[in-house]
C-alpha cells in the first residue's frame, strides 16, 4: 500500500477529482481561503491559456 500514495496513477486521480468538481468549489476557495470577493467568471480559450 505505500508504494501506491507516491504513484503517479494515485496523483491523476486526485487531479481528475478536482477538475470534475471545480467548478462547484473553487468559488468557495476563493471566497473563504483567499478571501477575495469575485463578481464574473470567465472561462478562457486554450489559444489565451497556451499563447507565447
Amino acid at each position: 500500500m505505500p508504494e501506491e500514495i507516491n504513484h503517479p496513477v494515485q496523483g491523476s486521480k486526485y487531479d481528475k477529482i478536482f477538475r470534475e468538481n471545480m467548478h462547484n468549489t473553487l468559488p468557495g476557495i476563493i471566497k473563504h481561503v483567499l478571501h477575495l470577493n469575485v463578481n464574473t467568471v470567465e472561462e478562457l480559450t486554450d489559444d489565451v491559456l497556451f499563447r507565447k
